[in-house]
């Protein structure tokens, strides 16, 4: 399905985000490659831990907390920036959405055009129904467990 939209300076995307999420990601390498030490020594102190890791060389152990460490803190921005980014709402959508010129158009392609955009809300209105009625199931059976508890 194709939607026409309207690319304007206020809602273009910025260049600078691929490279601003790079040194993000390096800032975050680092700070966790320098915080990895200091886990490693306190793990080592750990005397459940410390029987474990024993055959594991310091460097080694370092290295290997450093990149869990970053893995889960890239993990936990990524969800957190999605979470702060947000979407556009379907009635945004739909007002972004350019509208054929009609003198350009023959009154069949304008009948097909009509049709496609109808077509789309059409389906737009099904996925928000499935969505509330698959709420309000979640909803139904959290009252039953509620009521039968």
């Amino acid at each position: 399905m194709t939607e026409f939209k309207k690319v304007t300076e206020e809602n273009k995307p910025s260049a600078l985000l691929p490279a601003m999420g790079l040194v993000l990601a390096l800032c975050t390498a680092a700070i966790c490659y320098a915080t990895a030490p200091a886990i490693g020594d306190f793990l080592r102190e750990n005397d459940r831990v410390s029987e474990q890791i024993a055959d594991i060389q310091d460097r080694d152990l370092y290295l290997m907390i450093g990149i869990m460490m970053w893995f889960i803190s890239l993990a936990l921005i990524v969800m957190f920036v999605s979470l702060i980014q947000g979407r556009d709402t379907l009635i945004d959508q739909e007002s972004k959405t350019v509208r054929l010129k009609e003198k350009d158009l023959t009154p069949r392609k304008i009948r097909r055009y009509e049709a496609k955009i109808a077509h789309q809300r059409a389906q737009k209105i099904k996925a928000l129904k499935r969505m509330r009625d698959k709420q309000e199931a979640i909803d139904r059976k959290a009252k039953e467990k509620k009521a039968d508890s």
